[in-house]
This record gives structure tokens, sequence and C-alpha cells, in this order.
């Protein structure tokens, strides 16, 4: 197991999270995307940076390592903790996930990994927040999405069953050690299924520019974490709602109510305009996202271990 992730002595956490910067040549937009973490870093001042994804973009880039490099460079030029996923334009270019790997492994800060070779993917890995006492804080799960369907179904590919089972096996592992009351993060690039459930049946906040990518096949990423489900919905309870409204009364831009959709047409739900969004701030880590210069198309961010 990797050297844990320490947390502060007023045990708070701070992750900042980037995805879909798309970082092509060192162009106008990467050097936007670039200000743009700079700003992220120095206003937030995280204890870790999490890439989630599309860091690069490997087809457009005349030499990727360098890409990646130059990508990550404000976050390494600080030395500060960072982990990674792939997403699936990582790899389109000359390096595979390996080789992307083995980059990002060599330079300062980085705490992702290849994971254990047997499984689907590249960078199926857990960290661990501890507190200066050593007690289990959150438990960071980062799991390979793969990047398109290889069955003539088409569209995005899923997280495969040995990584489910790899997951639970670790999370079993782990509450054993720490309790079950431990709570958890799952990071990945391909939005999980539930996502469009979450835009289709819930009050969302905030802006969604364009459809939510995820893959044709659901197999059961979300399903399988119950205990981390349970725990969610725990801190969805009042206080987290009295947050949430303080937040929004302080920043009213952040917020802007889509009313749930109950009108089923065709045993399908309606279409929605793509005018608001599907993203909410909750937990007790503290999560900052951005996106890079160039349009986000199709990264998860950060969810709730299970979705």
């Amino acid at each position: 197991m990797a050297q844990a992730l320490l947390a502060n002595d007023d045990s708070t956490y701070t992750i900042a999270l980037f995805t879909d910067i798309h970082w092509r040549n060192g162009d106008a937009a990467d050097q936007r995307s670039a200000a743009l973490m700079d700003a992220v870093l120095d206003a937030e001042q995280p204890d870790l940076v999490v890439f989630n994804g599309d860091t690069i973009h490997g087809g457009a880039c005349a030499d990727p390592a360098a890409s990646l490099r130059a990508a990550l460079a404000p976050v390494t030029s600080r030395d500060l903790p960072w982990v990674a996923v792939f997403g699936n334009h990582d790899d389109e270019g000359t390096l595979d996930r390996a080789a992307l790997m083995q980059v990002m492994t060599a330079l300062p800060g980085c705490r992702a990994e290849p994971g254990p070779e047997a499984l689907a993917g590249v960078g199926n890995y857990v960290r661990t927040v501890v507190s200066t006492t050593g007690r289990a804080m959150a438990h960071l799960y980062f799991l390979d999405s793969h990047s398109y369907a290889q069955t003539g179904i088409g569209g995005y590919d899923w997280i495969k069953r040995d990584q489910i089972a790899w997951y639970l096996a670790t999370a079993s592992k782990l509450n054993a050690t720490h309790g079950e009351d431990v709570p958890a993060l799952f990071f990945c690039h391909i939005p999980l299924s539930e996502y469009n459930e979450v835009w289709d049946l819930h009050t969302c906040y905030g802006h969604k520019g364009e459809p939510i990518c995820c893959p044709l096949v659901n197999s059961g990423m979300f399903a399988c974490a119950p205990r981390e489900r349970q725990h969610a919905r725990r801190l969805r309870g009042p206080r987290s709602r009295q947050r949430l409204r303080r937040h929004a009364l302080r920043h009213p831009a952040h917020f802007r109510p889509r009313h749930r959709v109950r009108r089923l047409r065709a045993r399908r739900l309606r279409p929605r305009r793509a005018a608001h969004s599907s993203g909410r701030r909750r937990g007790r880590l503290h999560h900052v996202a951005a996106s890079g210069g160039r349009r986000a198309r199709h990264g998860a961010g950060a969810s709730r271990s299970g979705g």
C-alpha cells in the first residue's frame, strides 16, 4: 500500500480536481488552461490535486510525453501531491496508457500507480486520507473507465467486472481495518450510467451544456457499493441541506435550480433543454473542480464511491 495522504491538523483536507484539459502543444488554449489551474491552486491551496482524465489530447500532440509534462507542470512545479486517471483521449497518440503512466510516476508529487497488472485498464488504485493521529478519514478509489466500447454496441466503454470485484475486495479489507463508517470518493473519467438518472429524475444545480457521455452498458459499479450510498444519504440529511442553502444565499450565481421531470412519453423521459446543470457539492471533503480552456466533453468528475 502506498504512502497515505495526510490531512491537516484541524482534520480538513481539500481536493482540487482538473478534468478535460485536452492539452496539445502549448498553444493559446493550453496557456489559458495553465492560467486557470494556477488561479485555482492559488485560491484553494489544495492538499491533493486530481487529474480526472483527458489531460492531453493524445492524437493532436507532437510529443505526448512532453505535452503531459507540460499539462501537469502547474502542479508538479509546486511539489503538491497529485493523482490521475485516464480518459478516452489521453492515449490516442503514440503513447499507450502504460507509457503515459511511466511518464507520470517519474514526476514530483505523483501518488498515482498502474495498479494490479491482472485488472482491466491502467491506473486502478486506492489512497487513504489519514488524520495526524493516524485515523482514516476517507478512502479515495481511482478506476480506469477505458475509452470506447470494444463491441458492436458502440459508444463509450465501461468499468469491467474484474475491476468491480477488485473494488469490493479492497473495500472489504479497508472496512475491516478502519471500520465501515469511513467515507469514500470514487474517481473515473467516463460517467456512470446513473449520472443520466440524476439529471432526469432529481433536482440539479449549475450548468449543463451538452449530453452526459455515459456508456450504453451499465456494468453495475454504482449498485455494488450500498454502504457508501447509505453513507451518502446520511450526508444529504438536514445539516447538509442547510449548508447548501447558506452557500446558495451567499453565491446565488452558482445555483440555478432545475425542476424535476415527471412526465413520461413512450416509456422514455422527455428530452431536456441543455441549459442548466447536473452538479452539486456535497460531503465532508472540500472538493474544487475545474475544466481546462477547451470545452470539457467527457469528464465524470468525482462522485461518492459508487456514483
